[in-house]
């Protein structure tokens, strides 16, 4: 007995101290967490109002919770046990949906006469006190407007016809992203729920609505390269694989016509299995190489004739950097990256004129689109110095003349393939809505649009910031009255 209670009081002890520890660190304000992929939590204002309102020890846990020690390393366990699973079955995800849920979307098919109603999630208005509800970090303290709560009605009407053989109407609680058959056999990469599939296609739709009658909002959404590698490990010339996108089948079911939905996956199926180099081994992004597949098919969906391979080669000029070695070795600094490192391509786009980064009416700085001086320990980075550097909003000016003027919406995925949309648009205007917080002010889609006069919305990120995750929130959120 008295061992146990010299058990508990030490535990109890090694508690107060890791919480002690954390409330007098020296950082107490918001980071961003690369692992995963998000804003931790900042340490809450301690006023009359927040401890009354019970926001403070609701905020408070958070902040404590994103300060425990050894966090980073228990994320990079969990990644790599999820890495080792990657490949689920129908089934597999079937088992672990709420059954209430499931029942909520029985019933609801292409041929109901009912109407679906999406309403937005509410979110607060930022505040220096961030709300339970909020995706919006704290650091958004001097505009008090709160972001539209939006309401869409849609009728299941189709602006597309499915593929019956893949496609089974809204039935479906998890719907196939990524479905490899080979020798007759069925690997699953990704499931997502049906019912953030439409959350998302509601954003789309409130994009499109924007946009003058002959713009277009182009969704891009590339998986992450450790939930490719599956695929590349058994594609070849002799077992060739296909791939089954459900979820764009989806999308382009119940989108406006504006918008065009592009599967990643299926435009690179043929490269997988001629074995090319799609993805870096070391890094979560695709090369240039398959992101400028991806933009070349997509610009001949808009109807717009993409720059071939060779003139960037022969006429802009593409420079290589070898040994790149990406975010998975910087997590696990292994021989097994440093014996196969990557090499990492950028292109010289003659067009571009001036990038200028906007934070704030005071904050305004023009910068080099590759930064040779990037950071040596990511040099994924010399894309414009990364994702954060051109958060909230960033403009690239343009020779081209061609009388369009475009906006993307993206992650660290779409940092290549804006610079590849410079020669068709007389301004670019990248948003990382992830570092809105960067700002004094909130910049809206709509404004930017509006201010722009802006014909196409592109939308390029990986697929762990689509459906159900905080980047479709923030999208919503700043799409703007």
């Amino acid at each position: 007995m008295k061992i146990e209670k010299i058990t508990a009081i030490i535990c109890i002890m090694i508690m107060f101290a890791i919480g002690f520890g954390t409330l007098i660190s020296d950082n107490k304000e918001p980071e961003v967490s690369e692992e995963e992929n998000r804003m931790l939590a900042g340490m809450p204002e301690f006023n009359f109002e927040n401890i009354i309102s019970g926001n403070f020890a609701s905020d408070f846990e958070k902040y404590m919770i994103d300060k425990i020690p050894f966090r980073k390393s228990i994320i990079n366990i969990q990644n790599r046990i999820s890495d080792s699973m990657s490949i689920v079955t129908l089934e597999d995800i079937l088992n672990v949906i709420d059954t209430k849920e499931v029942n909520q979307m029985e019933g609801f098919n292409e041929e109901d006469d009912a109407t679906l109603i999406i309403s937005a999630q509410e979110t607060a208005a930022p505040s220096d006190t961030p709300s339970p509800t909020s995706y919006i970090t704290a650091e958004i303290t001097k505009d008090t407007t709160p972001p539209p709560t939006i309401t869409l009605t849609y009728t299941p009407e189709p602006t597309a016809t499915p593929d019956p053989d893949h496609f089974s109407g809204t039935r479906e609680a998890a719907i196939k992203y990524i479905e490899i058959n080979k020798d007759n056999k069925e690997s699953i990469l990704r499931l997502y729920r049906m019912r953030d599939i439409m959350e998302f296609i509601s954003v789309l739709n409130i994009y499109s609505d924007m946009l003058l009658e002959d713009g277009h909002v182009v969704f891009v959404n590339s998986p992450q390269s450790k939930n490719v590698y599956p695929l590349i490990g058994i594609a070849g010339n002799d077992n060739p694989v296909k791939v089954v996108d459900e979820t764009t089948e989806i999308l382009d079911y119940f989108t406006s016509e504006k918008v065009i939905n592009i599967s990643v996956m299926s435009i690179l199926e043929e490269h997988f299995n001629n074995e090319e180099y799609m993805y870096y081994f070391s890094d979560t992004h695709w090369t240039n190489m398959a992101c400028h597949y991806v933009y070349s098919a997509t610009m001949e969906k808009i109807g717009i004739e993409p720059i071939p391979w060779e003139v960037y080669e022969n006429e802009y000029g593409i420079s290589y950097e070898t040994p790149f070695l990406g975010t998975y070795y910087r997590q696990s600094p292994s021989n097994v990256y440093k014996n196969n490192p990557d090499t990492l391509s950028y292109i010289t786009f003659p067009q571009a004129s001036t990038f200028t980064r906007y934070r704030g009416e005071n904050d305004i700085s023009v910068q080099p689109i590759i930064q040779l001086d990037a950071d040596p320990e990511d040099r994924y980075k010399i894309n414009y110095g990364g994702p954060r550097n051109i958060g909230p909003l960033s403009v690239i000016e343009t020779t081209s003349n061609t009388g369009r003027n475009a906006i993307i919406v993206c992650d660290s995925f779409g940092l290549s393939y804006s610079q590849m949309l410079i020669p068709h648009y007389d301004n670019v205007c990248i948003m990382d809505l992830r570092y809105m917080w960067y700002s004094p002010q909130p910049y809206y889609i709509k404004d930017t649009v509006e201010k722009y006069n802006a014909n196409d919305i592109y939308i390029v990120m990986a697929d762990f910031n689509t459906y159900g995750a905080y980047y479709s929130q923030l999208m919503e959120s700043y799409a703007g009255k």
